[in-house]
């Protein structure tokens, strides 16, 4: 799934960020240029991904600073976007990359801003994907 700027998250980005042009390129670039061309296995656990793609692992840790805080709109819709975007890059089932997104947020400070996942529901993901994804 290609990493789009919707309107909710540009409105965040423009209220949250001195300089807006800066979160929106970060955005949008995709996950592969971080990736070492090492293979990830298709149920690795978020330590396996960290010991595998370091690189990949700090560049979603960047980019969970962009997605906005739960219960404002179109966190879900953000989170869901880069879980998807990273299952793609790395050729893994959505439900890891999500689970190594949700680790991301573990992984942060006790206080951090950016501490609760907007979704951690697996229904809520799916949800949230099929809403995205238009219907054919």
């Amino acid at each position: 799934m290609k990493l789009e700027v919707f309107p909710e998250l540009d409105a965040f980005i423009t209220t949250a960020f001195a300089r807006p042009e800066e979160p929106r390129k970060i955005w949008r670039t995709s996950l592969r240029t971080t990736l070492t061309g090492r293979h990830v296995p298709f149920d690795c656990t978020p330590g396996q991904f960290i010991a595998l793609e370091r690189r990949c692992y700090n560049e979603l840790l960047r980019r969970i600073t962009i997605i906005p805080p739960r219960k404002h709109r179109g966190a879900g819709k953000a989170q869901v976007m880069l879980a998807c975007h990273l299952a793609e890059e790395c050729s893994l089932p959505e439900t890891v990359a999500n689970r190594i997104i949700i680790s991301c947020y573990d992984f942060q400070e006790t206080e951090a801003p950016c501490k609760n996942p907007p979704l951690t529901d697996p229904t809520a993901f799916r949800v949230t994907k099929m809403r995205l994804v238009p219907a054919t």
